[in-house]
């Protein structure tokens, strides 16, 4: 019965993980660096500006961003003005998530 129960939460946890959506995430290039924002650029055209999260990080939800594989670039800001535009980064954004999951024994 405890396998059982452990085999259903595992199904219902791997089910949860498989529809995450993909997000855009960077490490604050230095900790001392205040960053309040980020210019994000998909294929070189600036798509957003989200705000840094509380440890100056980025994190960007692309749920919405149509399937397809894209060039990523960012730019952190804070008080004093941008930085370099980062390492180009190429993803395949908004891909289809897996509708189901089923466990083989």
């Amino acid at each position: 019965m405890k396998s059982l129960c452990l085999s259903v939460v595992s199904f219902f946890l791997m089910c949860g993980m498989a529809q995450a959506a993909p997000f855009l995430v960077c490490d604050a290039p230095d900790p001392t660096s205040q960053i309040i924002s980020y210019v994000v650029y998909q294929d070189g055209v600036e798509v957003a500006t989200p705000a840094a999260e509380n440890d100056g990080s980025l994190k960007m939800d692309l749920q919405t961003i149509t399937p397809g594989v894209y060039t990523w670039t960012a730019k952190a800001v804070n008080a004093w003005g941008q930085s370099e535009a980062s390492d180009p980064y190429l993803s395949p954004s908004g891909a289809t998530k897996p509708q189901a999951t089923r466990m083989v024994p």
